[in-house]
């Protein structure tokens, strides 16, 4: 706990001194989507009557002072200033082009008589209170419709008082929904900074349904076994901007989300667009969540520089047979996390339903999840990705992941399944990265798995080839000679392989597919030739002449990424004038040669092929094919897709 209270001390100095000290251009944010608007009408609570004693209730002076604010209209808004005090109220609404001011020592304090507390309809994404059927309550303070809104100030309070609130959890005592701390619902344009938020009832900052939100410089804090005491929670919103902000709670820091099953699918609205950065803080759960609550779709998320102690999980994306939707294009780099059950989780059988009424065959994609530059201290477990049978989960990509575990036992391994990836330079080294279900897929034939684990000192060569490059951009004046230090590193580390080619000069690669589906010639290139000699069809081949490499793919056949790497092989060979037996990411080709053309029968039809391209040469991939990225490498995915801890 000492060492919490040093790290918030030191996160709100840094915070303050950032302020004044550097410009907008010398620090990355996304905050200015929504500017911070100066407001020349400005009134007092106690201007209304507001006392803050800790006891008066000033729900009265709270709802009178909004209703002036929103029926006067002053041009530019009105600055609504609370002093120094602790006024008790119950929930109020929020009104358009209101600035909620809390002065040093301010604290605005939930009352606890929930028997006041006034309900309002289920989100019809939920189609229900997210805990009970029926409504639920409304939030603290709340905004429907409104735009324009700044809560703000000099890091006053606002109390939820939940202890009351999650005694009845526990006691199974609730009739409906707890309450959430704030929450705005179809807004826009709205800024929450420089704000303390303590135990909240329910979810702490809920936008759902709205647009252009920015979350910044703020505090959330509630017990460590408070129930569902999420810190900031996106929902169905688009462009939302959290940073710079301190979140210890009793479930996810942060989380996505967008609808609930077959109400998010019918209601059909993604979150999208959501920066997560610079952000610090513990909790028993997740650090950074998408879902499990994403039936309207995820995507175009970018977390970064995130801090984590003390965690159940530090990254987890979750769903859920039945909720469909899509999570796509989350990118997640520079965490660091310390003492955690688990470092990733990815997981496709988390999250409970609304009632009966879902699709089981509603199932989720998700695709396209890039993790990079984590580094863990004390992870137990550095992580779990389990698809969905039917709908593994495709594109994860891992590079410079490194969760090592406590001393004592060994660190437990990944756990991967149905799930198609790569994974660069992490460990723990993931064995297996790779479908487990094969036939769940329509179109996909069974192969045998090949698994190829990158030797260690082609890690470090890989790693020592960039720094070089890197210092090339830098010292141009020894270009020259730099060059030609790394043409012998990169002999010396890939040439055992006899699978990285990188020629003197770039081959020109040309590919063409001499049968296609349906057998008719007339519809592929007429006679493709290279130099003097014709590519024949009826067979995989390869024709390597001069600089020229050329590509031939026979009938009912698919391996268009063993042909890229025998491609390069042959380029290699071509040049040194010895042709001969090559292998292709462990599986042998049988190479013979007949009047001047190499041919190729391969063993293995599907599978995939990571290489490290030359500089210019192209990739013509057939239906079905690939071409991505992982870190600095280039990942060309074919059908079945298998990982190994490097790239061949």
């Amino acid at each position: 706990m000492l060492r919490f209270a040093v790290s918030i001390l030191l996160f709100l100095a840094a915070a303050a001194a950032v302020g004044p000290s550097q410009s907008a251009a010398e620090v990355v944010t996304c905050s200015g989507i929504v500017p911070m608007k100066y407001r020349n009408d400005k009134i007092s609570i106690a201007d209304f009557g507001g006392v803050g004693d800790g006891v008066t209730v000033n729900t009265k002076a709270f709802r009178e002072a909004i209703y002036r604010i929103e029926h006067l209209r002053r041009r530019g808004g009105t600055l609504l200033y609370i002093p120094p005090g602790v006024y008790l109220t119950e929930s109020f609404n929020l009104t358009s082009h209101l600035t909620l001011y809390l002065a040093r020592g301010a604290v605005i304090k939930a009352t606890q008589d929930t028997s006041s507390w006034p309900l309002i309809a289920p989100l019809p994404s939920y189609g229900r209170g997210r805990e009970l059927p029926g409504g639920r309550y409304m939030s603290f303070i709340h905004g429907d419709g409104v735009r324009d809104v700044i809560i703000t100030g000099e890091n006053g309070t606002i109390d939820g008082q939940g202890d009351i609130w999650w005694n009845m959890w526990r006691q199974r005592t609730l009739q409906f929904t707890r309450p959430n701390l704030i929450e705005f619902v179809n807004s826009r344009n709205i800024i929450i900074s420089n704000v303390v938020f303590r135990d909240s009832p329910f979810w702490n900052i809920h936008p759902v349904y709205c647009s252009n939100v920015v979350v910044r410089y703020v505090t959330i804090l509630a017990p460590y076994d408070s129930p569902n005491t999420d810190g900031v929670d996106p929902d169905s919103s688009s462009n939302v901007c959290i940073e710079d902000s301190y979140i210890s709670t009793g479930d996810d820091l942060v989380a996505v989300k967008s609808g609930w099953d077959q109400y998010g699918i019918a209601y059909g609205r993604r979150s999208t667009g959501i920066t997560v950065r610079r952000v610090t803080g513990s909790s028993p759960f997740a650090g950074i969540a998408i879902g499990s609550e994403a039936s309207g779709g995820v995507q175009n998320v970018l977390a970064e520089h995130i801090n984590l102690y003390n965690m159940g999980v530090g990254i987890h994306i979750k769903t859920n047979i039945g909720r469909g939707g899509i999570i796509r294009n989350i990118t997640m780099s520079d965490i660091y996390i310390e003492n955690a059950r688990k470092g990733i989780k990815i997981s496709g059988n988390v999250g409970d339903h609304p009632d009966g009424g879902f699709n089981p065959n509603a199932l989720p994609i998700v695709k396209d999840i890039k993790i990079k530059d984590v580094w863990g201290v004390g992870v137990l477990q550095a992580g779990l990705i389990q698809g969905i049978k039917g709908s593994p989960f495709t594109g994860i990509c891992l590079s410079n992941v490194h969760l090592p575990g406590t001393s004592g036992p060994r660190t437990q391994p990944w756990q991967c399944s149905d799930v198609l990836g790569a994974s660069v330079q992490s460990s723990p080294i993931i064995k297996r990265f790779t479908l487990q279900n094969r036939d769940d897929i329509p179109s996909r034939r069974a192969s045998s798995e090949v698994v190829h684990e990158l030797p260690e000192t082609l890690q470090k060569g890989v790693l020592v080839l960039m720094l070089v490059l890197m210092m090339v951009v830098v010292a141009v004046v020894v270009a020259v000679a730099v060059a030609v230090a790394v043409a012998v590193v990169v002999v010396a580390v890939v040439g055992p392989l006899d699978l990285v080619a990188v020629p003197e000069r770039e081959p020109r690669l040309h590919v063409a597919d001499l049968d296609p589906p349906g057998g008719d010639l007339a519809h592929s290139v007429a006679e493709p030739r290279i130099g003097a000699k014709p590519i024949s069809a009826g067979q995989d081949h390869v024709v390597a002449e001069g600089d020229e490499i050329a590509i031939g793919v026979g009938p009912s056949r698919a391996p268009r990424l063993e042909v890229l790497a025998a491609a390069a092989a042959v380029a290699e060979r071509q040049r040194e004038g010895t042709p001969r037996e090559v292998a292709v990411d462990g599986t042998k080709t049988d190479q013979r040669q007949r009047n001047g053309v190499v041919f190729f029968d391969y063993l293995e039809l599907e599978w995939e092929f990571r290489h490290r391209l030359p500089v210019g040469l192209r990739f013509l991939g057939g239906k079905g094919d690939t071409i991505g990225g992982c870190g600095d490498f280039m990942v060309v995915s074919f059908r079945q897709n298998l990982c190994t801890d490097g790239v061949v």
